[in-house]
């Protein structure tokens, strides 16, 4: 089972995602934070290159790579990456079940996931979370991000990371039956 999570930044992906995958008891993976991996390095970079850089271990609180900088880098270059990069974390991700995030990573990566869902809040709500970087971020995520075909929308404005889990549970016991 694959579950993914889009959408935008400061909707609380990444943390609902981890939430989720530790409820399970299944691997999750930090997709954004693989592109940004390759961000660091800002350069023109051949397909073996960029096949070593892709780790599945990367630590979802390393705060270079949760950089601004380092963030933006990253939106620039999906464009010029993004296959490259889905294909071969396609290839690197050998668990029959797991969850994933990334801003596109339901559209873009795993498409035929099984459970998609796509997290959105309010613009003043994303900025207290993520102050104002997003401003600068949004515009250069406004051209890919799109709501995964057969996504769950959820609104995370004013809800906990403990609350969505308890919605994104309630969905994956619907649609699956476990």
């Amino acid at each position: 089972m694959i579950i993914t999570f889009d959408g935008e930044a400061g909707t609380g992906k990444g943390t609902l995602a981890r939430l989720l995958a530790n409820a399970l008891g299944i691997p999750h993976y930090d997709i954004g934070l693989m592109f940004r991996k390759i961000a660091i390095l800002n350069r023109k970079l051949k397909f073996c290159e960029i096949y070593k850089l892709v780790s599945l271990d990367v630590p979802y609180n390393d705060s270079y790579l949760c950089s601004e900088a380092i963030g933006i880098e990253t939106a620039k270059l999906a464009e010029k990456y993004s296959s490259t990069i889905s294909t071969i974390v396609r290839a690197k991700i050998k668990d029959k079940d797991f969850v994933c995030d990334g801003r596109t990573v339901g559209t873009e990566v795993y498409p035929e996931a099984d459970i998609k869902f796509f997290l959105f809040c309010s613009y003043q709500e994303r900025c207290r979370r993520r102050n104002a970087q997003l401003c600068f971020r949004d515009n250069l995520d406004a051209k890919r991000l799109k709501i995964p075909e057969g996504a769950y929308v959820i609104n995370t404005t004013n809800k906990t990371p403990e609350d969505l889990l308890q919605e994104v549970l309630y969905f994956k016991k619907y649609l699956l039956g476990k």
